[in-house]
């Protein structure tokens, strides 16, 4: 008799896979401090405050990526019975 859900993990394995390569490419970003910080002043009121911005934007890939591993997620559902 086959596997059961053999269909469902595989689909599984492979968004895990997706997943993975996704925190790769975000641990590599985040370790490249592709990021600004800087403590502003507001002339009108003397407040300060915290501006964060960002050099580097995320890979072109990175949202295929991540609509693969959602789509792996929703399609195992589709082998439950």
């Amino acid at each position: 008799m086959a596997e059961l859900f053999k269909g469902a993990r595989l689909k599984i394995k492979r968004a895990e896979e997706h997943i993975n390569n996704l925190s790769q490419m975000i641990s590599a970003m985040t370790n490249r401090k592709n990021h600004v910080v800087l403590i502003d002043r507001d002339p009108e009121t003397g407040d300060n405050f915290l501006k964060v911005g960002h050099i580097e934007f995320l890979p072109d890939t990175f949202p295929l990526i991540l609509g693969d591993a959602l789509h792996n997620l929703r399609a195992a559902l589709d082998y439950m019975p």
